[in-house]
């Protein structure tokens, strides 16, 4: 079960403490102009390409990657399939869908939905489509703005089948289009698929008529839902990158085209404004792609030839710190999910894993040094627990019954902005009959930090 508690203990050690307000900043890092990108999370890489050469970013340097075979140079969305460890790519102007295993490119035919004649081609019934990977189907999804209507195909690596191809979105059968959509994603906290953003047009002359900040979701059970519009949008022509961050379990958006561009939080039906530093840079949104590790949003910077990435300054960390007992089956704690972070006026949810009796006791502390006089880690041999170390100040301790081996625990995060970068440490004991002399097994030791959400 989920437990409860008050943070009244590190709240009352955190009084008085001076945090600067956080906000998520630019910053730059060398590298090529990329066409298309997105993130391998089997080999921790971005992948990127350009005018027939592929590159890969491993967090600090690109490197460009040789292949026998290569796609053509123009018109690529990139998706990447987590459950096949591959990155899709497609493109309405070559009719095709290509796949990278980070070694080669493989030609996996022809797109079927795209159906115009071969290029050049003006205003084709199928203009303008997006590409994600939904992790409940686990499939890779393309949104297309169809002659028929809203159209969702997915792929399993060896055939496109119809998801959906009624209802939603209106969409235009003339020569001009009448509709364009600016951002489609997959929100993994609800479960839907995003469309955000419409370009109305003269289905005769093409001239804008309006740009609306509307919203829709999709899922299996609910078909399309729409939304009022919400927050400012940017260009007509669609500069708009949408992303899920996994660290706040939101649904982002940026648009460009406003003076500053704009930076949103999707909190239900509304988007709300994020705190952000332009830091002297005017990043245009090309081939944007979200590393959900580092939780960055890369952008091609041309005027400095690198990639500008939207990062936090005062993050919700939440990283590995150290062993607690080096024996087998030891007990785990990590988060709950990638996003139940400490983040400020939030809710901290982690769970222990692998406790025998599902029962555990969570220890939160400031300091991972000493406590009191007594300096860690400390070895707990002489309690009869050995190859076992306590590394965090037991300064706040939880105890919680949960169910099959596992317990949660939720611990509400004071919503004070002094408390703002604050680090603390965590670490779970379990009950563990006949593992040890004590009766107990430490699990690993987290360090994390109180983050600004936006």
């Amino acid at each position: 079960m989920k437990v409860p508690t008050l943070w009244v203990g590190i709240a009352v050690l955190l009084a008085g403490v001076d945090r600067a307000v956080g906000q998520t900043i630019w910053m730059t890092t060398p590298a090529p102009l990329c066409d298309a990108a997105a993130y391998d999370s089997h080999r921790d890489r971005l992948i990127g390409y350009n005018v027939n050469a592929t590159w890969e970013f491993d967090g600090s340097s690109w490197q460009q990657v040789p292949s026998a075979n290569m796609p053509p140079n123009a018109g690529w969305q990139f998706a990447f399939d987590e459950r096949r460890g591959v990155t899709v790519a497609i493109s309405d102007y070559y009719q095709s869908v290509w796949e990278w295993d980070g070694v080669n490119w493989t030609n996996a035919g022809a797109v079927p939905f795209f159906t115009w004649a071969v290029p050049p081609y003006v205003y084709p019934p199928y203009f303008g489509y997006h590409l994600t990977y939904h992790r409940g189907r686990k499939r890779v999804v393309v949104f297309v703005a169809g002659a028929g209507g809203a159209e969702l195909h997915e792929w399993d690596g060896a055939n496109w089948s119809p998801v959906s191809t009624t209802g939603g979105p209106p969409i235009s059968p003339m020569v001009h289009r009448a509709y364009r959509y600016h951002a489609f994603g997959y929100d993994a906290a609800q479960k839907k698929l995003v469309l955000f953003g419409r370009t109305e047009s003269s289905s005769s002359s093409g001239n804008i008529i309006a740009v609306e900040a509307l919203t829709w979701d999709w899922n299996e059970s609910d078909g399309w839902v729409e939304y009022p519009p919400s927050g400012p949008i940017g260009s007509p022509l669609g500069n708009t990158f949408m992303w899920f961050d996994a660290h706040r379990g939101k649904m982002i958006r940026y648009s460009e085209g406003l003076s500053p561009p704009s930076l949103r939080m999707r909190e239900g039906a509304a988007w709300l404004p994020m705190n952000y530093v332009l830091n002297g840079l005017n990043p245009v949104v090309y081939a944007g792609c979200h590393d959900p590790v580092r939780n960055r949003f890369y952008s091609y910077q041309s005027a400095t030839s690198s990639v500008a990435y939207l990062t936090d300054l005062y993050p919700a960390m939440y990283a590995p710190h150290g062993a607690g007992c080096t024996v087998a089956n030891a007990p785990v704690l990590g988060l709950t999910e990638s996003w139940t972070r400490a983040w400020l006026g939030g809710t901290l949810g982690v769970t222990v894993s692998l406790a025998p009796l599902s029962v555990a006791v969570l220890i939160t502390g400031l300091s991972d040094q000493s406590f009191g006089a007594t300096p860690l880690p400390l070895d707990l041999s002489m309690l009869g627990m050995p190859s076992c170390d306590l590394r965090v100040a037991p300064e706040l301790l939880q105890l919680g019954v949960g169910t099959h081996t596992r317990v949660t625990f939720e611990q509400p995060i004071p919503a004070d902005p002094a408390v703002v970068g604050t680090p603390f440490y965590q670490q779970a004991l379990v009950l563990a009959p006949g593992a040890n002399a004590a009766g107990i097994l430490v699990s690993n030791s987290m360090r994390a930090s109180i983050g600004w959400l936006r």
